[in-house]
């Protein structure tokens, strides 16, 4: 039963096994978009880690096992492959809006404390 026909239990699976890197995502693309002056560049920035972490795990594939379609169908071919790629915008998203969000809030509170 380890998320065969199921969404839900095959994203279930994806939490349970790849938490630190999700976290790590998220906060990298926080940090991406807290980090620039104007919040909407670091989002741009952010979701461009989508397409360079997918290429970089074909990569990585090609590198330990040897040339192979195989990361190819299972990408771009399986609705599994589809669920990665939009699990991966939703963590970026998360965490870019997060980031932007926190920027807002601490440029208003310095701006309070300017005032007072």
């Amino acid at each position: 039963l380890e998320g065969q026909g199921n969404p839900c239990l095959s994203l279930l699976d994806f939490f349970n096994s790849q938490g630190l890197v999700v976290l790590l995502l998220f906060f990298v693309c926080f940090v991406l978009t807290y980090s620039e002056d104007i919040p909407y560049y670091g989002i741009k920035a952010s979701i461009w880690l989508v397409p360079f972490l997918i290429i970089q795990g074909f990569i990585f594939y090609q590198i330990i096992f040897g040339f192979s379609f195989e990361p190819l169908i299972l990408q771009f071919g399986r609705l599994e492959g589809y669920f990665n790629i939009v699990i991966l915008f939703m963590i970026t998203l998360s965490g870019s809006n997060s980031g932007k969000r926190m920027k807002i809030y601490m440029t208003e509170r310095v701006k309070k404390e300017k005032v007072i």
